[in-house]
């Protein structure tokens, strides 16, 4: 199976990477996709599962998902007049310009380290949820002091969502590659549409085996 990378950011030129995967892939059969056919109702039950231990990072989960990804995305793909937009709407491009299948290949569960570590957690999200705002009032009792105690605690919350998922980013790329190969001997030729965050470590997965070509083996931004 042949297969092209199509990575870069998660709201991207759609006009760009479309046209590159066109340029390096005649007709691909089957779309790979990051979150290309993340289901909304089970991704927001996913977040609300996690908001009892440990809230900070399901808070920043939803702002990430819902209002930067899908409402920031499509408002964005509307001022753009559709140049620019999600990962999804290159999926679905490509998909319906060839008639190709979209198989979602990012299937690990993010919030494995809270399932695996729900004491530590728990303590480390309520423990700060508890501890900066008391600091700040004490120190700035006025809405200045609570509005920068919101702001620290979101950029806590980030800090905790990035690092967890910088924790089981290996386990994440090697469940795309899994994904991948599970139709390395029925598909001739395919592309991946990923966060560039991923590019190498999935090119690397698919590396070590003869049944995948990778026509892009350097990474490079919206290819």
């Amino acid at each position: 199976m042949q297969v092209y990378i199509s990575s870069g950011k998660h709201i991207d030129n759609v006009t760009k990477r479309v046209n590159a995967i066109n340029q390096h892939v005649e007709s691909p059969e089957v779309v790979f996709g990051e979150g290309g056919e993340s289901d909304t109702v089970e991704t927001l039950r996913r977040t609300i599962r996690i908001a009892p231990l440990a809230p900070l990072i399901a808070f920043v989960a939803f702002i990430h998902l819902f209002i930067v990804m899908r409402f920031i995305g499509r408002i964005v793909a509307i001022a753009t007049r559709g140049e620019f937009g999600q990962d999804r709407v290159i999926m679905r491009k490509v998909a319906d310009q060839h008639g190709a299948t979209i198989q979602e290949i990012d299937t690990f569960y993010s919030a494995t380290p809270i399932d695996e570590h729900p004491i530590s957690y728990g303590l480390l999200n309520w423990g700060t949820i508890i501890l900066i705002p008391t600091i700040f009032w004490r120190l700035f009792p006025s809405i200045g002091g609570v509005l920068l105690s919101g702001l620290l605690l979101l950029l806590i919350g980030v800090i905790l969502l990035f690092a967890m998922l910088y924790q089981i980013n290996e386990e994440r790329e090697k469940r795309m590659v899994d994904e991948i190969l599970s139709e390395a001997n029925t598909v001739d030729s395919a592309c991946i549409v990923i966060g560039k965050g991923h590019h190498q470590g999935v090119e690397t997965g698919l590396e070590s085996h003869d049944e995948v070509e990778v026509i892009n083996w350097t990474q490079t931004n919206g290819n």
